[in-house]
């Protein structure tokens, strides 16, 4: 068994579908992988061994807490911003 890490760096947030296959193995694929900004995002993929003509497909639920790193991130909305109060002195 191998493990890795991978990196896609610099894509827009948004959701993604990822897609991973090999010879002999069943094609794995992941739905709807949320990514936002300036957050880590995990996918675990598992290979299993099969014909290529069948698949495993993954369909996301609620985003998973981050158990990698202890950072603490939030996105905030324009409206945040616009209404936030400002020392004008």
């Amino acid at each position: 068994m191998r493990s890795g890490n991978y990196r896609a760096p610099n894509l827009i947030p948004g959701k993604y579908r990822v897609s991973v296959e090999k010879a002999g193995f069943k094609k794995f694929v992941a739905e709807d992988v949320e990514l936002v900004a300036l957050a880590d995002r995990r996918v675990d993929l598992r290979l299993e061994v099969g014909a290529v003509s069948e698949s495993v497909t993954v369909t996301a639920g609620a985003q998973l807490v981050e158990t990698e790193r202890a950072v603490v991130t939030d996105v905030k909305s324009n409206r945040v911003f616009t209404y936030m109060p400002v020392n004008s002195n």
